[in-house]
């Protein structure tokens, strides 16, 4: 039953990391135009001295093995202030409101909790307050210093810290070129809040070219996938599953005027198939499906993140 748990704990924690799947495409003259401009907001975005996030990431799966299924899903509200010096080092206050509800082999769960995470001078704080249902008492009071004492707070221990605070946002550094998308699409555009033009592009990724370039080692490196009882040929196989089984489209929305990048929304539909020593050689079927919706503002605005008390 521990080693059930690690694993879903996994899985739950790969559907952060988001991903694409290969086609291959020829670009219409007003398509390379629209890919220009998308490339331009990634540069722009990830030149950025500071901003701010705020969105929402639900996700609802089914994990069968064996003629069970465990049904879970999982809302995270998420806010946060991000700052990048000029060595390229990033620190970040984030807090997240998650609920949890989960049916099946009789672990049957249902709760919530608010984690803090701070990251600063390379360290990684976390804090969990507000716990309801099966989340109450599972964690310490106050802050944790996760880099000097990573079991105190269950699953972060398999956080890279460097890699972990760009999670939220790591789809908008994907490159956007000819070899790297299969397609995109401009939609109608829409009006920002301060009355600017928003040009709205559907991207769709090629996860090849992706994988092989390096542009998906900042989120697949977010998690030690090990941690959760997994060998690291288990851990390779549970990724390449995801990678394979995976659909992704984002939806960017940019200031026609700025450049700048004020919205991402995507909605990732998983179908996977996972067999090693954890699952005793049986094949376990992951069903999943990721809406992710965020939104960017307070761009190089003023941002200090403090190093939090730890008790």
């Amino acid at each position: 039953m521990k080693k059930w748990s690690l694993l879903l704990v996994g899985v739950l924690m790969l559907a952060l990391v988001g991903s694409v799947s290969a086609q291959g495409t020829t670009f219409s003259d007003e398509e390379l135009e629209a890919i220009e401009f998308v490339s331009e907001a990634v540069d722009t975005f990830l030149a950025l001295e500071s901003y701010t996030a705020e969105g929402e990431n639900v996700l609802a799966q089914d994990i069968s093995i064996a003629g069970t299924t465990i049904t879970q899903e999982l809302v995270q509200e998420l806010a946060g202030d991000y700052a990048i010096d000029e060595d390229g080092m990033v620190s970040a206050a984030v807090t997240i409101n998650q609920t949890i509800d989960q049916v099946g082999a009789g672990m049957n769960i249902s709760g919530g909790m608010v984690m803090e995470i701070v990251v600063a001078e390379e360290t990684l704080y976390a804090r969990v307050s507000d716990t309801t249902g099966a989340m109450a008492g599972m964690f310490p009071d106050g802050w944790v210093n996760v880099n000097e004492n990573p079991n105190a707070i269950a699953g972060m221990s398999a956080i890279n810290t460097d890699q972990y605070v760009n999670l939220f946002s790591s789809q908008v550094g994907y490159p956007v070129n000819e070899d790297s998308i299969d397609a995109i699409t401009e939609l109608d555009s829409v009006e920002g809040e301060d009355g600017q033009e928003l040009r709205v592009f559907v991207v769709e990724y090629n996860v090849d070219y992706l994988d092989e370039s390096g542009a998906l080692d900042q989120a697949l490196g977010a998690f030690d996938f090990t941690q959760f009882g997994l060998s690291q040929e288990d851990a390779d196989a549970l990724i390449e599953s995801f990678l394979d089984g995976m659909e992704l489209k984002t939806t960017m929305r940019i200031g026609a005027d700025d450049g700048l990048i004020y919205g991402l929304d995507s909605d990732m539909q998983v179908e996977a198939e996972f067999s090693g020593a954890i699952t005793q050689g049986q094949t376990m079927t992951i069903a999943q499906t990721v809406t992710y919706a965020i939104r960017f503002s307070g761009f190089n605005e003023p941002v200090e993140i403090d190093v939090p008390d730890v008790n």
